[in-house]
C-alpha cells in the first residue's frame, strides 16, 4: 500500500509533539488523511 503525503507529514509531527505514543491518536489522523484524499479525487472527478 503506498503512503500519501498526508500520512508522512502526520508521523513526523507526530513524532515532534510526542504523540506517536498513542497509537489511537495516530490511527484516527492517518484515517483523516485518507478520507480527506478520498474527497479530493472525487471532487477532481466532478471537474473533469
Amino acid at each position: 500500500m503506498s503512503r500519501i503525503p498526508g500520512e508522512e507529514a502526520i508521523e513526523r509531527e507526530m513524532k515532534e509533539t510526542g504523540l506517536d505514543r498513542f497509537p489511537a491518536i495516530r490511527r484516527i489522523q492517518q484515517r483523516a488523511a485518507i478520507l480527506a484524499e478520498q474527497s479530493r479525487q472525487r471532487n477532481r472527478g466532478l471537474t473533469r
